[in-house]
């Protein structure tokens, strides 16, 4: 490779995994749009292991770089607030073969000594909410706050999954705004598409049962800032004024959500509420297609993925009226206040008991979806990354 040659560097670690996860998926989702755009720039990925998709494997202009762990100081290095892959493994490399540009996820830790401008995907700095601590684990808001703030700080440019995440960072950190980009996700249009409801839960029947009555989606981690506990209170509310749909939650349990079952149980909720865990990606396709609606009533979100494959498969989402949600749903759902129960419970109702309003609403949904691309988000992260290298 010639000296004259832009490269780009690409840290792609915590995306190189098969996970339902919003970090995974984003950096998936970019890689894969960049491949769809195939800049004129040499792209390196970073990776910790052997890539696990095509789009992370060397290829005309893409090169996988793996950087195995230092195994055998890790130990000593995590005790002196060391984390060995990024602050030596990393380093070395971008010191060995310093690419134009480096790009890595904001909230992960930046390598001590670049020798490039650098570019950080934001996804949101919720841990920054008045209210943080009850909504994270207070070690994990508390790591989250050191290493974004030492990240923003070093950073040449920023992109943001959403306006309001940019208008977040530029209140929070004083980031100039003509250095942060917007790129907003994109999903996987060949496996969110509209199809037949019948047929998606004749194929689901045999694993959930539960199909078989209408219901209400809940896609995502459950902990608190995804705001179940108010989604259930609002399902009980508004079974008692005649909501026909149960409600069914996919995701697996994370921090401070242990109580959840117990409100079930205590609200009498145990024939309508369902939670399914972990399910296999590939069914999380037919689920919405089966859906009457998806629920996401999330506190400070900084995008959402599932608002956003849940309309490409015409189905309307009930969502947060706050953080980035706003932008992805549009006219093509109902946006309450995530923090009032009252409002949930009257969008359930509205949602639930008029087929014609979600027909209107699933139509503009499926049409609203198509403004978002992969390509369009990777778009907006290679021109941050030129605007980074010009200086």
């Amino acid at each position: 490779m010639s000296e004259a040659t832009t490269t780009f560097g690409f840290n792609v670690r915590s995306g190189n995994q098969v996970a339902f996860d919003g970090n995974a998926m984003a950096l998936q989702g970019l890689a894969q749009g960049i491949a769809g755009l195939d800049p004129s720039e040499q792209i390196r990925y970073y990776l910790d292991s052997v890539p696990q998709f095509d789009f992370f494997r060397s290829q005309t202009r893409r090169q996988a770089r793996t950087l195995r762990p230092v195994r055998g100081v890790n130990r000593v290095l995590r005790r002196l607030d060391v984390e060995p892959w990024y602050q030596v493994r990393m380093q070395l490399e971008l010191w060995q073969r310093r690419p134009t540009v480096y790009f890595q996820v904001g909230q992960e830790p930046l390598p001590g000594h670049l020798p490039c401008p650098s570019v950080l995907l934001i996804h949101d700095i919720a841990f920054r909410l008045p209210d943080a601590d009850q909504y994270f684990e207070p070690p994990v808001r508390r790591r989250l706050e050191k290493l974004t703030d030492a990240a923003v700080r070093r950073a040449t440019r920023l992109v943001a999954v959403s306006h309001a995440c940019k208008a977040d960072v530029m209140a929070h950190y004083g980031f100039p705004a003509d250095r942060i980009h917007v790129a907003q996700h994109g999903f996987d249009a060949e496996r969110f598409c509209e199809f037949d409801r019948d047929e998606a839960k004749r194929r689901l029947e045999e694993r959930y049962p539960q199909v078989k009555r209408p219901y209400i989606l809940f896609v995502g981690r459950i902990q608190p800032r995804k705001n179940l506990e108010r989604l259930v209170q609002a399902l009980h509310a508004a079974k008692q004024r005649g909501l026909e749909q149960c409600l069914l939650v996919t995701g697996k349990v994370g921090w401070s959500s242990n109580g959840i079952s117990a409100q079930v149980a205590a609200l009498g909720l145990r024939e309508d509420v369902h939670f399914l865990g972990g399910v296999p990606m590939a069914d999380v396709p037919l689920l919405m297609n089966g859906a009457d609606l998806l629920a996401i009533p999330s506190i400070g979100e900084g995008f959402g993925i599932p608002a956003l494959e849940a309309m490409a498969c015409g189905v309307p989402v009930l969502g947060g009226d706050s953080g980035g949600l706003p932008e992805v749903i549009g006219d093509a759902g109902l946006l309450v206040d995530p923090m009032s129960v009252e409002a949930i419970t009257e969008a359930l109702l509205q949602l639930g008991e008029d087929p014609d309003l979600r027909q209107r609403l699933g139509v503009r949904a499926r049409a609203r979806s198509t403004q978002f691309s992969w390509e369009r988000a990777a778009a907006s992260v290679l021109a941050s990354m030129r605007q980074a290298a010009a200086g």
